[in-house]
């Protein structure tokens, strides 16, 4: 791909990024969405036809470096908790590309969304069976908690199609990430409550920051038929060095 084809027009205001402000900067909001795309085509076999599903898709960080990649043939669909978010990739992306989607999905989240109707445990992916190539969630377990996460993990398997790949980044706790942790090398985050199988950065407010238990989400996925693709990608954010990105990934076979 190549990513002097973003187009800035595209960029969302400041205030409708996601992330703390470090990340809503305008170079760090494309960078980790041209990176993460160029992951999608290096390690999930993504090509120009394929379908995408982008779970939490807020203001359109994936989808604006994607319409430089996907053609006609190709489609993207993304939801997110937020209504003014979706509201602006509806506004400015899907008039130039028709075939990008977004939609609003009212689900409740203590956090990012109080008055939302529908329980995420509940929630059924609006779209068919075996309808997607590539299925993304960038920063969404990380903020939710484990009966929700494990439905989402059986709706992922439902949609991703044969041979289909869902990429997924965590907070993922092991040997190494607690020494470090212990150790204080990670610059913004300890989660110091521990709940066995997940750990949080706050009981007050769970879903801040969720940390999970790498053995218990290789589990998960086992469990949904999705083959882990090797290695397991760690990230920089506990304080480890020349990572992968700033949080763990991992990239499953359907």
């Amino acid at each position: 791909m190549k990513t002097t084809n973003y187009n800035y027009d595209l960029v969302p205001p400041e205030n409708l990024r996601p992330g703390p402000p470090w990340m809503r900067k305008t170079n760090s909001f494309r960078n980790l969405g041209v990176n993460v795309v160029e992951h999608l085509i290096t390690l999930c076999g993504l090509r120009p036809g394929h379908h995408v599903l982008d779970v939490g898709c807020g203001s359109g960080r994936m989808a604006i470096p994607l319409t430089s990649f996907l053609n006609e043939q190709g489609a993207y669909e993304g939801f997110d908790t937020s209504e003014p978010r979706i509201k602006w990739c509806q506004e400015r992306i899907t008039p130039a590309f028709p075939n990008f989607v977004f939609r609003h999905a009212n689900l409740y989240t203590k956090m990012f969304n109080p008055v939302g109707e529908i329980r995420q445990m509940d929630f059924t992916f609006p779209y068919p069976d075996e309808c997607f190539n590539v299925v993304l969630l960038y920063s969404v377990f990380t903020h939710m908690l484990p009966s929700d996460m494990e439905h989402y993990f059986g709706e992922i398997a439902r949609v991703l199609t044969a041979s289909g790949h869902a990429f997924i980044s965590y907070f993922l706790i092991n040997s190494e990430s607690v020494e470090l942790l212990n150790e204080g090398k990670s610059v913004r985050l300890g989660f110091a409550h521990d709940h066995g199988p997940y750990r949080t950065e706050s009981d007050r407010n769970p879903e801040l920051s969720i940390a999970y238990d790498e053995s218990y989400v290789k589990g998960l996925f086992e469990r949904v038929g999705l083959e882990i693709v090797e290695p397991v990608r760690y990230g920089s954010w506990c304080g480890r060095p020349d990572c992968f990105e700033y949080q763990d990934t991992i990239i499953a076979e359907k």
